[in-house]
């Protein structure tokens, strides 16, 4: 699958320069996840790349191979052939991953992004701060 178009490769690019370009889209979240420490969220996002899958290109039927994942409490199940087994009811299942996913992208990604830049800012004043305090003394 050639994935060499799409606007996430940018990001890929950032987050992991040192790996070469991925084939698939299950390489760029793996690898961008792991990149930043945010493994927790490996599962989740293989359960919607699944589903996904199932409804753009199956009409809602899994074609690959039997897997089942833990979730929010769901488990969702993936047999071939079937639809997925979303665990309860669909409209009750999709609404608690997408909370799942604006934590990922809000709270793990941009507060931790903005603490990595903020923290050596914080350290610098505070030697700044130190070195003028000594000279008040």
């Amino acid at each position: 699958m050639d994935i060499s178009s799409k606007p996430f490769i940018f990001i890929y690019k950032i987050v992991c320069p040192t790996k070469s370009e991925p084939r698939d889209f299950k390489t760029v979240y793996d690898d961008i996840l792991k990149e930043l420490q945010l493994d927790r969220y490996l599962d989740l996002m293989e359960i919607l790349r699944k589903i996904r899958n199932a409804l753009m290109h199956q009409n809602g039927i899994h074609e690959a191979s039997d897997d089942e994942k833990d979730w929010g409490g769901k488990k969702i199940k993936f047999t071939k052939g079937k639809p997925v087994d979303y665990g309860g009811e669909v409209w009750e299942v999709l609404p608690s991953l997408s909370i799942h996913i604006l934590d990922l992208v809000t709270v793990n990604v941009v507060i931790s992004n903005c603490l990595s830049i903020i923290a050596p800012l914080l350290s610098r004043l505070t030697t700044v701060v130190m070195i003028d305090k000594r000279y008040l003394d």
